[in-house]
């Protein structure tokens, strides 16, 4: 997706957001990563765990945000590193030890966090776009309070995730 078709998808969602009123509001879950507050839509989550480090499983040759496998209820998790993937941290200076388990199409992705900060109800007309200089398109819009709403299907692309297009 460019710049042109993120900013009209970005307008659009304001837009439908603002015709709203304060009643219709986005119940997400809010966790902290990087000293940042980020939310996710509480819809798209399907868990939350803590780490145990020996039911990590190493994979050699991933691209490097990508942690490793944990068994999630008899099926393969990959975890993905938050700091590596949405800031490019590659030693965050505390670990990342609880799992928010996202829904993303067809698949479950883990996202390490720092720290679950809870779940918050957002009024939609108050969601706003991003400034022009922060166009991740994984930002799908931001609060006046400076939480970072994530657009899941967008963050948690093969691309993103250092597999290329086609997943390989």
């Amino acid at each position: 997706m460019n710049d042109a078709e993120l900013l009209r998808k970005r307008a659009r969602l304001l837009a439908e957001a603002r015709n709203e009123d304060e009643s219709v509001k986005l119940e997400v879950l809010l966790f902290a990563l990087n000293s940042q507050h980020l939310a996710v839509d509480k819809a798209r989550v399907e868990n939350v765990l803590r780490l145990q480090s020996q039911s990590l499983t190493p994979l050699p040759g991933c691209p490097g945000c990508i942690a490793g496998l944990i068994n999630f209820s008899g099926e393969l998790l990959p975890l993905v590193r938050g700091n590596h993937l949405l800031f490019g941290i590659t030693e965050p200076s505390r670990p990342e030890t609880t799992i928010v388990v996202l829904k993303a199409g067809d698949e479950n992705y883990g996202l390490l966090v720092d720290e679950i900060v809870g779940i918050r109800q957002i009024p939609c007309n108050q969601l706003l776009l991003p400034s022009r200089q922060n166009l991740s398109p994984w930002i799908a819009s931001v609060t006046r309070d400076d939480i970072t709403l994530i657009d899941v299907d967008a963050l948690l692309t093969h691309q993103n995730l250092g597999f290329g297009e086609s997943g390989t």
